[in-house]
């Protein structure tokens, strides 16, 4: 799995890089990435499922609208609790942090780590970074 540079693994990444993390701090943040990754991978899945049932639902000649209508809601509810988890992802990876390191990574990332990385059009510039999803910081 490519974690990209907001992994919190052996490689420190970019949310991270200038923090001067503990061995111990690192192994908290990799072990709480585990934890995360196994609990939104399935998510993931059933959300990427639904959203080509939905491409699927489109292209019928006669599109039935309440079975969109319902996938749609299907994949917003998917989609909030995805968001929901990386949020307290974000805020568990935070307390691992003393307050000098917090002070230091709040001003330098948005509310989603954003910064330089592969823009999503595939050129460099702002973006998320490369790799898996956004960086949860």
């Amino acid at each position: 799995m490519n974690q990209g540079p907001c992994f919190f693994g052996n490689y420190p990444g970019a949310a991270v890089a200038g923090l001067n993390l503990t061995p111990e701090q690192t192994q908290k943040m990799q072990s709480l990435r585990e934890v995360h990754w196994k609990e939104v991978a399935p998510l993931q899945n059933e959300l990427m499922n639904k959203r080509l049932e939905l491409r699927s639902l489109w292209l019928q000649p006669n599109p039935d609208q309440e079975r969109i209508l319902a996938n749609q809601k299907e994949i917003n509810a998917l989609t909030e609790k995805i968001q929901e988890k990386a949020t307290k992802h974000r805020l568990d990876m935070r307390q691992i942090l003393t307050p000098d390191q917090q002070a230091k990574l709040g001003g330098a990332f948005g509310a989603f780590g954003t910064g330089p990385g592969f823009g999503r059009k595939g050129g460099f510039g702002p973006g998320r970074g490369m790799g898996y999803g956004p960086c949860y910081w």
